[in-house]
């Protein structure tokens, strides 16, 4: 798996069961806009990662961190605080 920055926030936004147009209003941006960050359209500053991150609840080292994150919890070596952040 090598996925791009905004395929993992997709990802995370999915897992917590949120949608585009909820992310979207609190960016005050358009869904379209959010939809071409997600596609990676769109390069993403440090600052709208970090509010993304914020409503996401997760730390922006952790959306960079995700594909490891995730292949150590599959094999049950990952620290529970990194996954606990990610599926919550």
């Amino acid at each position: 798996m090598n996925l791009k920055l905004g395929e993992r926030i997709r990802l995370i936004r999915i897992i917590k069961g949120l949608n585009r147009k909820e992310i979207a209003s609190i960016l005050d941006i358009s869904v379209e806009a959010y939809r071409k960050i997600e596609s990676g359209q769109t390069i993403i500053t440090n600052f709208r990662l970090e509010q993304i991150c914020d409503y996401l609840k997760v730390k922006p080292k952790k959306v960079q961190r995700l594909e490891q994150i995730l292949a150590e919890s599959i094999f049950k070596e990952t620290d529970d605080e990194d996954e606990r952040e990610i599926m919550e």
